[in-house]
């Protein structure tokens, strides 16, 4: 089958136990329920471009155990439930097999190729909705999945409960799984093991894409017109000097900062902005208009009149009050830095407890327990509220000394 460029890549899934609860055997119709996380992560695959396309085997019906339309009946449900709970996320298609060589009807007891662990669901999927298997996935809990997915070419993941203690491993070594003809003695091991879809799902987001081969993108009957093609290809020019120049380049537009002046040709000079060019300019201009500057006059400046005498016992009472201004000036400065260095000094100083600040918090507390004291047990007696209360004064003081003694 010729490949096209058009094709999608797909997600096939299994069903039972990969998107609904079969763990107490097949259900009906009316009691299939989703594995939790499995509707958002078919709406994931959908969302990073794969269909979705459901291919089950369906031996039940070979056994006699429900009908072609029972299965019908299940598929639909299940697509319901996937588009309810998935933010309208649909399911492509569902493919099913009901055919198996041990059937109990003889309608379908027999091998036929649609059945896994042989590609044909696969396969007829990929020709009805035109997609690429080589970038598709296959995901099931059974190795008949997986060699269905890798007999299409497909990579494949295998869920298992216990998927972290499996990564990697022989297939051929885990319990309670095995393989059909013809890889019964050795079966085909899947690409990756996750725990649910979930998992599964964002496995495959973290896998890098895998491409279609140009061998698949061109079908094989395909003519090429050697002469055309030789027509639309034009040789590009080794160099850009050979290329022809059919406008005269464009200049180069030299960088200037704001308020520079224009560079003259010849001058070499560096290009220096100057700032409120534009009002020096102007300044410039008002001079020249005014002419050279008069010649300066020889005349002497006229002197100013003789200052005010001051009587000498209003100079010295000035005087003596501006000393004493500076003094309490000179005094308060000297007060403000004593203040702000010591203010630098408290801020450099650590902040944790020391020993000491909590022997000043214990006796702090023993202190107001002694006046709690005096004032419940007192009562009308003088002489206990004053025991008491000279305790508390006792520790109090203690408590002070001890905070000053720290500093």
């Amino acid at each position: 089958m010729p490949y096209t460029m058009s094709m999608q890549p797909a997600v096939f899934l299994d069903l039972d136990n990969t998107i609904i609860d079969a763990s107490q055997g097949v259900p009906g119709a009316e009691t299939v329920s989703l594995i939790k996380g499995a509707a958002p992560a078919i709406a994931s695959l959908r969302g990073l471009g794969y269909r979705i396309v459901v291919a089950a085997n369906h031996e039940g019906v070979a056994r006699g155990e429900r009908t072609e339309e029972d299965v019908h009946a299940i598929h639909a449900r299940v697509a319901e439930l996937v588009e309810q709970t998935a933010n309208g996320a649909v399911i492509d298609a569902f493919y099913y097999c009901p055919f198996h060589p041990k059937g109990k009807l003889k309608k379908y007891k027999k091998d036929h190729p649609t059945r896994k662990p042989k590609p044909g669901m696969l396969e007829q999927a990929g020709e009805d909705l035109k997609l690429d298997l080589t970038t598709s996935w296959m995901i099931g809990d059974e190795l008949a999945d997986v060699q269905a997915g890798h007999a299409a070419g497909a990579r494949t993941i295998l869920l298992r409960p216990d998927a972290e203690r499996l990564m990697p491993v022989d297939p051929a070594s885990i319990e309670g799984v095995t393989a059909e003809p013809p890889d019964r003695e050795r079966p085909t091991g899947p690409d990756f093991f996750a725990v649910s879809l979930v998992d599964a799902a964002r496995l495959i987001a973290q896998q890098p894409r895998v491409e279609q081969t140009e061998a698949k993108a061109v079908s094989p009957d395909r003519k090429w017109d050697a002469e055309k093609i030789a027509k639309i290809q034009v040789p590009r020019p080794a160099k850009l000097a050979d290329a022809p120049q059919t406008s005269p380049p464009a200049a180069v537009r030299e960088f200037r900062p704001w308020g520079a002046p224009t560079k003259q040709e010849g001058d070499d000079a560096p290009i220096v902005a100057k700032p409120f060019r534009k009002r020096h300019q102007a300044e410039a201009a008002v001079a020249e208009q005014a002419g050279p500057p008069a010649e300066a006059t020889t005349q002497p400046a006229p002197t100013p009149p003789p200052a005010p005498t001051i009587p000498e016992p209003i100079r010295q009472a000035k005087e003596r009050k501006q000393a004493a201004a500076s003094q309490s000036e000179s005094d308060s400065d000297k007060t403000l830095r004593m203040i702000l260095h010591e203010l630098r000094a408290q801020r450099g100083k650590d902040q944790e407890f020391t020993f000491l600040a909590i022997v000043a918090v214990a006796l702090q507390l023993v202190a107001v327990v002694c006046l709690l004291g005096g004032l419940f047990m007192g009562g009308d007696n003088d002489g206990i509220f004053l025991r008491w209360l000279g305790a508390g004064v006792m520790a109090q003081l203690t408590a002070i000394a001890t905070l000053l003694y720290g500093r």
